[in-house]
Protein backbone atom coordinates (compact mmCIF):
# COMPACT_ATOMS: atom_id res chain seq x y z
CA UNK A 1 0.00 0.00 0.00
CA UNK A 2 2.73 2.45 0.98
CA UNK A 3 4.73 1.70 -2.14
CA UNK A 4 1.74 2.46 -4.36
CA UNK A 5 1.05 5.77 -2.58
CA UNK A 6 4.71 6.76 -2.80
CA UNK A 7 4.93 5.87 -6.46
CA UNK A 8 1.77 7.77 -7.40
CA UNK A 9 2.78 10.89 -5.46
CA UNK A 10 6.23 10.96 -7.01
CA UNK A 11 4.92 10.36 -10.54
CA UNK A 12 2.63 13.40 -10.22
CA UNK A 13 5.35 15.48 -8.59
CA UNK A 14 7.94 14.63 -11.24
CA UNK A 15 5.50 15.57 -14.00
CA UNK A 16 4.89 18.94 -12.36
CA UNK A 17 8.62 19.51 -11.84
CA UNK A 18 9.30 18.84 -15.52
CA UNK A 19 7.18 21.88 -16.41
CA UNK A 20 9.15 24.25 -14.19
CA UNK A 21 12.36 26.14 -14.85
CA UNK A 22 14.49 28.45 -12.74
CA UNK A 23 14.75 32.20 -13.34
CA UNK A 24 17.57 34.30 -11.91
CA UNK A 25 16.48 36.99 -9.51
CA UNK A 26 17.25 40.69 -9.85
CA UNK A 27 17.83 43.54 -7.41
CA UNK A 28 14.60 45.37 -8.16
CA UNK A 29 15.78 48.71 -6.81
CA UNK A 30 18.58 48.75 -9.40
CA UNK A 31 16.35 47.98 -12.38
CA UNK A 32 15.83 51.18 -14.47
CA UNK A 33 12.17 52.17 -14.78
CA UNK A 34 11.05 48.97 -13.04
CA UNK A 35 7.34 48.34 -12.75
CA UNK A 36 5.90 48.16 -9.25
CA UNK A 37 4.75 44.57 -9.66
CA UNK A 38 8.34 43.45 -10.19
CA UNK A 39 8.82 43.29 -6.43
CA UNK A 40 6.32 40.43 -6.27
CA UNK A 41 6.98 38.70 -9.61
CA UNK A 42 10.73 38.63 -8.92
CA UNK A 43 10.22 37.16 -5.45
CA UNK A 44 7.81 34.59 -6.91
CA UNK A 45 10.61 33.45 -9.23
CA UNK A 46 12.95 33.07 -6.27
CA UNK A 47 10.43 31.00 -4.33
CA UNK A 48 10.00 28.80 -7.39
CA UNK A 49 13.77 28.38 -7.63
CA UNK A 50 13.89 27.20 -4.02
CA UNK A 51 11.10 24.69 -4.59
CA UNK A 52 12.88 23.30 -7.65
CA UNK A 53 16.15 22.89 -5.75
CA UNK A 54 14.42 21.25 -2.78
CA UNK A 55 12.61 18.83 -5.06
CA UNK A 56 15.67 17.89 -7.13
CA UNK A 57 17.93 17.41 -4.12
CA UNK A 58 15.38 15.46 -2.07
CA UNK A 59 14.54 13.22 -5.00
CA UNK A 60 18.24 12.50 -5.53
CA UNK A 61 18.55 11.48 -1.87
CA UNK A 62 15.47 9.24 -2.07
CA UNK A 63 16.87 7.50 -5.12
CA UNK A 64 20.12 6.93 -3.21
CA UNK A 65 18.08 5.55 -0.26
CA UNK A 66 19.25 8.38 2.01
CA UNK A 67 15.82 8.68 3.56
CA UNK A 68 16.73 10.61 6.69
CA UNK A 69 18.50 13.37 4.76
CA UNK A 70 15.63 13.42 2.25
CA UNK A 71 13.20 14.07 5.12
CA UNK A 72 15.29 16.97 6.38
CA UNK A 73 15.22 18.64 2.96
CA UNK A 74 11.65 17.73 1.99
CA UNK A 75 10.20 19.58 4.97
CA UNK A 76 11.39 22.81 3.37
CA UNK A 77 8.97 22.25 0.48
CA UNK A 78 5.98 22.61 2.79
CA UNK A 79 7.46 25.72 4.41
CA UNK A 80 8.22 27.38 1.09
CA UNK A 81 4.75 26.59 -0.28
CA UNK A 82 3.13 28.01 2.86
CA UNK A 83 5.34 31.11 2.77
CA UNK A 84 4.45 31.82 -0.88
CA UNK A 85 0.78 31.19 -0.29
CA UNK A 86 0.53 33.47 2.75
CA UNK A 87 2.27 36.31 0.91
CA UNK A 88 -0.16 36.02 -2.00
CA UNK A 89 -3.11 36.05 0.38
CA UNK A 90 -1.86 39.17 2.13
CA UNK A 91 -1.24 41.04 -1.12
CA UNK A 92 -4.57 39.94 -2.55
CA UNK A 93 -6.39 41.20 0.54
CA UNK A 94 -4.70 44.60 0.29
CA UNK A 95 -5.57 44.99 -3.37
CA UNK A 96 -9.17 43.93 -2.69
CA UNK A 97 -9.69 46.41 0.15
CA UNK A 98 -7.68 49.43 -1.03
CA UNK A 99 -7.30 51.30 -4.30
CA UNK A 100 -4.78 53.31 -6.29
CA UNK A 101 -1.15 53.94 -5.43
CA UNK A 102 -1.85 53.59 -1.72
CA UNK A 103 -2.73 49.93 -2.25
CA UNK A 104 0.45 49.39 -4.28
CA UNK A 105 2.64 51.03 -1.61
CA UNK A 106 1.04 48.94 1.13
CA UNK A 107 1.50 45.75 -0.90
CA UNK A 108 5.18 46.56 -1.51
CA UNK A 109 5.70 47.10 2.22
CA UNK A 110 4.31 43.63 2.90
CA UNK A 111 6.35 42.07 0.09
CA UNK A 112 9.56 43.66 1.35
CA UNK A 113 8.79 42.27 4.78
CA UNK A 114 8.87 38.79 3.29
CA UNK A 115 11.88 39.45 1.04
CA UNK A 116 13.95 40.83 3.91
CA UNK A 117 12.76 38.34 6.50
CA UNK A 118 15.65 37.21 8.70
CA UNK A 119 15.33 35.78 12.19
CA UNK A 120 19.11 36.09 12.59
CA UNK A 121 19.21 39.81 11.76
CA UNK A 122 16.18 40.49 13.93
CA UNK A 123 17.88 38.67 16.81
CA UNK A 124 21.13 40.60 16.31
CA UNK A 125 19.17 43.83 16.23
CA UNK A 126 17.59 43.00 19.59
CA UNK A 127 20.98 42.11 21.07
CA UNK A 128 22.33 45.52 20.06
CA UNK A 129 19.37 47.21 21.71
CA UNK A 130 20.07 45.25 24.90
CA UNK A 131 23.76 46.12 24.81
CA UNK A 132 24.92 42.53 24.31
CA UNK A 133 27.45 43.80 21.77
CA UNK A 134 28.44 47.09 20.14
CA UNK A 135 27.96 47.23 16.34
CA UNK A 136 31.07 49.44 16.16
CA UNK A 137 33.14 46.37 17.03
CA UNK A 138 32.08 44.65 13.82
CA UNK A 139 32.43 45.40 10.12
CA UNK A 140 28.89 46.64 9.56
CA UNK A 141 28.23 49.18 6.82
CA UNK A 142 26.57 52.46 7.74
CA UNK A 143 23.40 51.22 6.11
CA UNK A 144 23.42 48.05 8.20
CA UNK A 145 24.02 50.02 11.40
CA UNK A 146 21.17 52.37 10.52
CA UNK A 147 18.82 49.42 10.07
CA UNK A 148 19.88 47.86 13.37
CA UNK A 149 19.65 51.12 15.30
CA UNK A 150 16.18 51.84 13.95
CA UNK A 151 14.88 48.30 14.47
CA UNK A 152 14.17 47.85 10.74
CA UNK A 153 15.05 44.16 10.56
CA UNK A 154 11.96 41.95 10.34
CA UNK A 155 11.13 38.28 10.51
CA UNK A 156 8.14 36.49 9.03
CA UNK A 157 7.85 33.41 11.21
CA UNK A 158 7.25 30.36 9.05
CA UNK A 159 4.90 28.88 11.66
CA UNK A 160 2.40 31.66 10.92
CA UNK A 161 2.39 30.59 7.27
CA UNK A 162 2.06 26.93 8.23
CA UNK A 163 -0.82 27.55 10.63
CA UNK A 164 -2.65 29.47 7.93
CA UNK A 165 -2.12 26.56 5.52
CA UNK A 166 -3.40 24.04 8.07
CA UNK A 167 -6.49 26.12 8.90
CA UNK A 168 -7.48 26.52 5.25
CA UNK A 169 -6.96 22.81 4.63
CA UNK A 170 -9.29 21.88 7.51
CA UNK A 171 -11.91 24.37 6.33
CA UNK A 172 -11.80 22.68 2.93
CA UNK A 173 -11.77 19.07 4.14
CA UNK A 174 -14.05 19.65 7.17
CA UNK A 175 -11.63 17.50 9.18
CA UNK A 176 -10.58 18.27 12.74
CA UNK A 177 -6.93 17.46 12.03
CA UNK A 178 -4.65 18.72 9.28
CA UNK A 179 -2.98 16.06 7.14
CA UNK A 180 -0.43 18.68 6.07
CA UNK A 181 0.45 19.31 9.70
CA UNK A 182 0.84 15.58 10.35
CA UNK A 183 3.25 15.27 7.44
CA UNK A 184 5.22 18.30 8.61
CA UNK A 185 5.40 17.05 12.20
CA UNK A 186 6.57 13.56 11.15
CA UNK A 187 9.28 15.10 8.96
CA UNK A 188 10.26 17.31 11.90
CA UNK A 189 10.97 14.15 13.89
CA UNK A 190 13.71 13.44 11.33
CA UNK A 191 14.93 17.04 11.23
CA UNK A 192 15.52 17.16 14.98
CA UNK A 193 17.28 14.67 17.25
CA UNK A 194 14.44 12.39 18.40
CA UNK A 195 13.50 8.79 19.07
CA UNK A 196 12.57 8.49 15.40
CA UNK A 197 15.69 10.07 13.91
CA UNK A 198 18.22 8.38 16.17
CA UNK A 199 17.06 5.22 17.94
CA UNK A 200 14.50 3.93 15.45
CA UNK A 201 16.32 4.96 12.31
CA UNK A 202 19.67 3.44 13.22
CA UNK A 203 18.47 0.34 15.08
CA UNK A 204 17.45 -2.37 12.56
CA UNK A 205 15.57 -4.33 15.21
CA UNK A 206 13.05 -1.46 15.48
CA UNK A 207 12.55 -0.88 11.76
CA UNK A 208 9.37 -2.95 11.41
CA UNK A 209 6.39 -1.24 13.07
CA UNK A 210 3.26 -3.36 13.64
CA UNK A 211 0.01 -1.72 12.49
CA UNK A 212 -3.59 -2.81 11.87
CA UNK A 213 -2.68 -3.00 8.16
CA UNK A 214 0.38 -5.13 8.80
CA UNK A 215 4.03 -4.28 9.57
CA UNK A 216 5.49 -1.14 7.98
CA UNK A 217 9.19 -0.52 7.55
CA UNK A 218 10.50 2.72 9.05
CA UNK A 219 12.23 3.65 5.79
CA UNK A 220 9.01 3.22 3.80
CA UNK A 221 7.15 5.39 6.29
CA UNK A 222 9.81 8.08 6.00
CA UNK A 223 9.77 7.87 2.21
CA UNK A 224 5.99 8.31 2.16
CA UNK A 225 6.19 11.53 4.17
CA UNK A 226 8.89 12.84 1.84
CA UNK A 227 6.70 12.05 -1.16
CA UNK A 228 3.76 13.86 0.42
CA UNK A 229 5.87 16.93 1.08
CA UNK A 230 7.43 16.94 -2.37
CA UNK A 231 3.95 16.67 -3.89
CA UNK A 232 3.43 20.34 -3.01
CA UNK A 233 5.45 21.16 -6.11
CA UNK A 234 2.33 20.19 -8.07
CA UNK A 235 0.81 23.50 -6.95
CA UNK A 236 3.96 25.58 -7.54
CA UNK A 237 2.89 26.67 -11.01
CA UNK A 238 -0.50 27.83 -9.72
CA UNK A 239 1.11 29.74 -6.87
CA UNK A 240 3.49 31.42 -9.32
CA UNK A 241 0.62 32.33 -11.66
CA UNK A 242 -1.31 33.80 -8.71
CA UNK A 243 1.70 35.97 -7.84
CA UNK A 244 2.05 37.05 -11.46
CA UNK A 245 -1.59 38.16 -11.66
CA UNK A 246 -1.24 40.16 -8.45
CA UNK A 247 2.00 41.69 -9.72
CA UNK A 248 0.30 42.73 -12.97
CA UNK A 249 -2.47 44.40 -10.99
CA UNK A 250 0.08 46.30 -8.91
CA UNK A 251 1.82 47.54 -12.05
CA UNK A 252 -1.51 48.55 -13.61
CA UNK A 253 -2.57 50.57 -10.57
CA UNK A 254 0.80 52.30 -10.31
CA UNK A 255 0.47 53.55 -13.89
CA UNK A 256 -3.07 54.90 -13.50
Amino acid sequence: MYKELIEQSLIEAKAARAELSKVDGVVVGKVPNNDQGLYLSNYANLLMNRQIDIFDDALHLLEKERYQAACVISRGMIETHAFSRLLNKKVEKILANQTGQASVDKAIDVILGFINSSRFKKSEQEKIQKGVFDPKDFMFTEQAKHRFENMLSVSQHVMNALRDLYEDEMKHTKHKESQFEMTYDVLSEHVHPSQTSIFHYYTPETHMTPTSQGPIHAYEAAKLQCARALHFIVDAKNQHYWSSMLADEMTKRAKE
